[in-house]
């Protein structure tokens, strides 16, 4: 019981710890998860199943007793075991910085269950007897987190086990050998005790390592049909700080199709846990943002269009009056009322930066090399045709800060601007480049607030949404390369009326 038990409150921890996230070396994390030891605890305690009944029947064995000088085989047809219980007092977690160590003390265990056995042996004995056991265990732990550094996987070596009995009681019933048999259990309690502490001891370990081996650390992310994915695998061992532990992953996104990704500079220092603050912190670098960028300019999803009727207010369409005095060709040939579209598409695979200027000065700044292309929409009736008036490459800038509110992320677009801007093709006449880059970074402007209004709308992106827990966000931090994002974990509201909904 002990063994299945702090397997599962283990895998627990992990599962909390891992789900909530270029050619990097295999050392040099784009991803940190840390977690304070009190949310651990409060997780534990309501999430640890307090009452657990299963019955079970297990096929039977043949094997043999030795008895004095005697040697007698049997076969057990029928081995049933119901009212399996159990449930625990207290579940606790404690870190020791110095050595490096989890400490884990399950308290009280109480684990009940009662067998129904069946045996046939070779001379056509038949004996029944039910064997009912009541235990009472506290089960000390103190696990050092290690590391796999060729397999990337993490692991704990037991440093100390003690299991100790406060209850022990087990008793044969229905059977004319019960006397005997329970004769024998009693001479041999102290026997049967070390023979549970020994087993457990040894099962421990390799139960925890094999079940942190099966964590799911390279995930195709929803929806499916994108087949984008997050690789978390461990870049080195669990870290044990004085309140909290801190967790180090590869971080990238990855797509079958591309295979090798730009080096990207990785910060030395991920942005520092705030002790004081508590709770879930993830942090990341660059690298996770740009690997996922590369992959959305491979497949074609950065690639928009601005239209200038629907995108732009009403007081400032994008039209071809805008461009009169601009480009009068474009006038010429479609008057002054048609709608103009702007077709942007990534010509580069896109960078992402972290910057820092200063305390109040913190955003994510993306630079995109692509093309710009000017449709004009000609209507017919009821029917609206886009012709190609001109195209140019362009070098787009774009300025985001992060903003929170509640368990959600609000990106807002702080500047759009051109750093530069080409003329490649033009099908009405000459364009004056300087002019139009003025033009468009003025419409880039306004733009924004309509790309603003729509990251609202959404409600933002939510950071964690695991097993009924979500991030209530408290903190937001950018330095040079790296951000971070620090709250508690709050339990989601169970009543589907008073939950919020996004559309």
């Amino acid at each position: 019981f002990g063994m299945k038990f702090a397997t599962k409150q283990f895998i627990l921890i992990s599962i909390i710890a891992c789900t909530f996230i270029s050619q990097i070396i295999a050392d040099s994390p784009s991803i940190k998860l840390a977690i304070d030891i009190k949310t651990v605890n409060k997780l534990l305690q309501q999430k640890v199943p307090k009452d657990l009944t299963n019955d079970r029947e297990f096929p039977g064995i043949n094997s043999s007793i030795k008895f004095l000088f005697f040697k007698v085989n049997y076969t057990t047809s029928n081995i049933q075991l119901y009212d399996l219980a159990y449930n625990v007092n207290q579940t606790v977690l404690n870190l020791n910085e110095e050595d490096q160590t989890i400490g884990f003390t399950l308290k009280d265990l109480k684990a009940s269950a009662m067998v129904k056995i069946h045996i046939e042996t070779f001379l056509g004995i038949k004996l029944n007897f039910k064997v009912q056991a009541n235990i009472v265990t506290t089960l000390n732990l103190a696990l050092q987190p290690t590391f796999d550094s060729s397999a990337q996987k993490i692991g704990f070596d037991i440093k100390r086990f003690d299991l100790n009995f406060s209850t022990f009681d087990i008793k044969v019933s229905d059977s004319w050998l019960s006397g005997i048999l329970n004769l024998g259990l009693k001479m041999f309690k102290k026997g049967i005790q070390n023979t549970i502490v020994k087993t457990i001891q040894a099962g421990l370990q390799p139960a925890v390592n094999e079940a942190l081996e099966k964590l799911p650390l390279k995930q195709v992310l929803k929806p499916e049909s994108l087949n984008i994915g997050l690789d978390l695998s461990f870049t080195q061992a669990i870290k044990i700080q004085k309140t909290h532990i801190e967790l180090f992953h590869k971080g990238i996104f990855f797509y079958p199709e591309i295979q090798t990704y730009p080096e990207t500079n990785v910060p030395e220092n991920l942005i520092e846990y705030n002790e004081t603050k508590g709770g879930l912190q993830i942090a990341l670098t660059e690298a996770t943002i740009n690997s996922l960028a590369i992959i959305l300019y491979h497949r074609d999803l950065l690639n928009v269009e601005i239209k200038g009727e629907r995108d732009l207010p009403k007081e400032f369409p994008l039209t071809t009056g805008t461009f009169r005095f601009l480009i009068p060709e474009l006038y010429n040939r479609f008057g002054d009322s048609s709608y103009i579209n702007i077709r942007l598409k990534a010509l580069q695979e896109p960078y992402i930066d972290f910057l820092y200027r200063s305390e109040n000065d913190r955003n994510i700044s993306a630079k995109i090399k692509g093309e710009a292309k000017f449709m004009v929409e000609v209507k017919d009736g009821e029917k609206v045709t886009e012709v190609e008036a001109f195209t140019t490459n362009i070098t787009l800038v774009v300025d985001l800060i992060g903003q929170l509110n509640d368990e959600r992320v609000i990106l807002e677009v702080k500047e759009v601007s051109i750093q530069e801007l080409k003329l490649t093709d033009s099908k009405v006449g000459d364009v004056n480049v300087v002019t139009l880059q003025r033009l468009l970074n003025s419409t880039f402007r306004i733009a924004k607030q309509s790309a603003t209004q729509y990251i609202k709308h959404i409600g933002g992106i939510r950071v964690l949404n695991l097993q009924g827990y979500y991030l209530e966000n408290d903190y937001l931090g950018i330095n040079e390369g790296t951000l971070s994002l620090q709250g508690v974990i709050t339990e989601t509201n169970p009543d589907p009326q008073t939950q919020p909904t996004t559309q």
